[in-house]
């Protein structure tokens, strides 16, 4: 199991971005989830954070490979490699101009 600060600073570190310094309690996420969800609502503003973006990050569970492993034989890459490989591939879309989610 990774946890999500682990998650950051290994895609972080594989495009050469400067890794999370702390991390957020919870609580004052689901606050803020809470407020930016009603500026959405009211102004029309788009921030990424709202309270069901909050929800999904706490309720982000392990991944368990193993049955797709005995029932395929599927053998996945490392974690980190594959966290690295995708922070990396959206950085070069990014810089081909393509069109990529933006947060």
């Amino acid at each position: 199991y990774m946890s999500q600060r682990q998650m950051f600073t290994t895609a972080a570190e594989a495009v050469g971005a400067r890794p999370p310094r702390f991390g957020i309690p919870m609580a004052p996420l689901y606050v803020f989830g809470w407020f930016a969800g009603l500026s959405n609502r009211l102004f029309g503003t788009d921030f990424p954070m709202n309270l069901t973006a909050a929800r999904l990050m706490w309720l982000t569970s392990p991944a368990d490979h193993g049955k797709a492993t005995r029932e395929l034989g599927w053998k996945p890459a490392p974690t980190a490699e594959s966290i690295s490989r995708a922070a990396q591939f959206y950085v070069d879309r990014r810089n081909r101009d393509e069109k990529v989610i933006d947060l």
